[in-house]
C-alpha cells in the first residue's frame, strides 16, 4: 500500500524534531506492505559526508505503526522508515528506505531489508 507521510499521525521525541524544519517531508510517500496509521520520528541526525567520502546529508528514522496508539501493541513496531535527505536547503532530494518487522511469540523478530532479506534478532535471556 502506498502511504503519504503528512496524511498520517505522527509524533516525534526531542532527537528528532529538528526533522521539522524540512519543508517537503509530509509530501513524501513510501510503499509498505502492511497497515500504518502512526510514525514515531525518533531521530534526525546531520551525517558528514566526508567520513564516507561523499555528500553531507541528513538522515531521519521513524517507527511504523498499525495502530493510532502505539502502546496498544506492547510498542510492537510493524517497520522503520529512514528518509536521507541531501543537497539541502538549496535543492533538496529526498530518498526512503523501508523495513519490515515481524514479531514472533518468543519476542524475536525478523528484520526483513528493501531486498527482502531477513535478520533474526533474539532478546537476551
Amino acid at each position: 500500500m502506498k502511504y503519504k507521510i503528512g496524511e498520517l499521525q505522527i509524533f516525534a521525541t526531542p532527537k528528532a524534531e529538528p526533522m521539522f524544519e524540512f519543508k517537503g517531508l509530509p509530501d513524501l510517500t513510501f510503499e509498505f506492505d502492511g497497515l500504518v496509521n502512526t510514525i514515531l520520528f525518533i531521530s534526525c541526525n546531520l551525517v558528514r559526508g566526508s567520513t564516507k567520502g561523499g555528500e553531507d546529508y541528513y538522515e531521519i528514522v521513524g517507527r511504523l505503526y498499525s495502530t493510532y496508539h502505539p502502546n496498544q501493541n506492547q510498542e510492537k513496531h510493524e517497520g522503520k522508515i529512514y528518509i536521507y535527505i541531501y543537497s539541502y536547503p538549496n535543492s533538496p532530494r529526498f530518498e526512503v528506505s523501508i523495513e519490515k518487522i515481524e514479531w514472533y511469540p518468543d519476542g524475536s523478530f525478523d528484520v526483513i531489508t528493501p531486498d527482502g532479506q531477513r535478520h533474526r534478532v533474539t532478546p537476551p535471556k
